[in-house]
């Protein structure tokens, strides 16, 4: 029920019934138990969703060091799991060194455990591209980047959405780097596969069509950059987007502009004939 509750956005009554499912188990089978384990768990992920990250942490260390005792050491799968969901709360609350401390034990038990190529380990490498590029530790993060992307290419195909995540955030990173064409191209690869798979007026798809538009604008073609921010706006006007996404837009319309009518050049118009004879 709580599950449920929780797909369904009722956060609050899906907490009540993981709270109770949690305490029930917990009387019943004590506090290591698997299920009960499993409980916390997903209450911990709940409180993480809505903004408790101290409590989801604490949630989830009682479950690493249940995991922990009960498991046949410390790189069973589930641990590991728990693992790396720390990592995302501590990198959410700004917690860099920590996040990649964590992320990094899980990559490696994972990598121990499952496998380089494993859809799982594949997601904590994409994480820890992550919290280097905040770091600011680019050609690192590039390389657990392109890693993810081969990996999830070749394991989940060029097309599927984990895919397409990986290779957006590495032109992002090539954005930030200033290898403006080859950033450029993969977001046109991002973009012809979402519009192919989700279509052309979803947010994922105008979302990479304002990166676009933002690229052309860096490298200065103006015009261009105006006719991707425009397609954008229009997308999201149809999408019904909330006005925090759509304001990007608009601001990028608006801001192009600005700098063509800046940068239009100044042109002289000589006045009609006699008129200047007329005036001295």
């Amino acid at each position: 029920m709580a599950g449920v509750l929780k797909l369904q956005g009722e956060y609050g009554r899906a907490q009540e019934y993981y709270q109770r499912a949690l305490d029930g188990l917990e009387e019943i089978f004590g506090e290591d138990h698997a299920g009960t384990r499993l409980t916390r768990y997903y209450l911990a992920g709940l409180l993480k969703c809505r903004g408790e990250y101290e409590k989801a942490l604490e949630l989830y260390q009682q479950t690493l060091e249940s995991d922990e005792k009960d498991r046949s050491g410390k790189d069973h799968v589930d641990t590991l799991t728990t693992v790396h969901a720390m990592a995302g709360v501590l990198e959410i609350q700004g917690e860099y060194e920590k996040a990649q401390e964590y992320y990094q034990r899980a990559l490696d038990g994972r990598e121990n455990v499952l496998g380089e190529d494993h859809v799982n380990t594949l997601t904590t490498v994409h994480a820890m591209a992550g919290v280097l590029e905040i770091q600011g530790d680019y050609e690192k993060a590039q390389e657990y980047y392109q890693r993810a992307l081969d990996g999830r290419g070749k394991v989940l195909g060029e097309e599927h959405a984990d895919t397409r995540l990986t290779r957006y955030c590495v032109a992002g990173l090539l954005k930030l780097r200033g290898e403006y064409e080859t950033a450029l191209e993969l977001y046109q690869q991002v973009l012809d596969s979402e519009e192919k798979d989700i279509g052309k007026d979803r947010i994922d798809t105008l979302t990479t069509t304002r990166a676009i538009a933002g690229v052309l604008e860096i490298q200065g073609e103006y015009e261009k950059a105006l006719q991707w921010y425009q397609r954008a706006l229009d997308g999201h006007q149809k999408d019904n987007a909330d006005d925090s996404i759509r304001v990007e837009s608009v601001d990028g319309v608006a801001r192009v502009e600005a700098l063509l009518v800046a940068l239009r050049p100044l042109v002289f118009i000589s006045p009609p004939p006699g008129i200047l004879e007329q005036t001295i």
